[in-house]
């Protein structure tokens, strides 16, 4: 009768080591099929009966602050609004927005249309804008009116208004208020290429 041999021999030894290898090998490239599509699966299911213990980021910690509103106007602004609104209308066209008008800046617009009665009169439909120093109607930023014509930023001393021009491009103008006079710093496309 024959004894059997230790269990373990040493063919027995490398073959399990090469199949824990392949499992080891698998379970790496699993892992890295995975993150490479960005963890994008069901998370729950990636995760399944496992508890994840997540630290908190020190962003989801901040309370997001809400912007400031801006503080309600004087009765004096609320006049200096009115009056340059106005003048707009005497102009021949109808302020769209008066909250385009910052009264705590040097250099103030209000962004119009031209009204029904000067359309009547022969005016073009469309918008200009209209600047003031202080309570002082400076000039508009064109003689004829403009189809697209958006105020894109303000500052103390600057108005940039952005023209859309028949091209369907958009041209962008900043208007600089130097203390004494306003400049335009490149020049408002031609009415041709601002009337649609």
């Amino acid at each position: 009768m024959q004894t059997p041999g230790p269990w373990l021999s040493l063919q027995r030894a490398l073959a399990v080591l090469g199949l824990l290898g392949l499992f080891l090998v698998a379970g790496v490239c699993v892992n890295m099929i995975v993150g490479a599509a960005g963890g994008r699966g069901n998370d729950a299911a990636t995760t399944r009966g496992a508890t994840v213990a997540s630290t908190p980021s020190r962003r989801s910690d901040r309370t997001p602050t809400p912007a400031p509103k801006p503080a309600p106007l004087t009765r004096q602004e609320l006049a200096q609004r009115r009056a340059a609104a106005q003048v707009v209308r005497q102009q021949g066209f109808d302020p769209i927005s008066l909250k385009a008008y910052h009264s705590h800046q040097t250099l103030r617009v209000l962004l119009a249309e031209s009204s029904a009665t000067s359309q009547a009169n022969g005016v073009p439909a469309g918008r200009r804008a209209f600047f003031f120093v202080g309570d002082s109607f400076i000039e508009a930023d064109a003689p004829e009116p403009s189809s697209k014509l958006q105020i894109a930023r303000q500052t103390e001393n600057t108005v940039t208004l952005a023209y859309g021009l028949t091209a369907g491009e958009e041209i962008r103008v900043r208007f600089r208020w130097d203390g004494s006079a306003l400049a335009p710093r490149s020049p408002v496309p031609p009415a041709p290429q601002r009337l649609q």
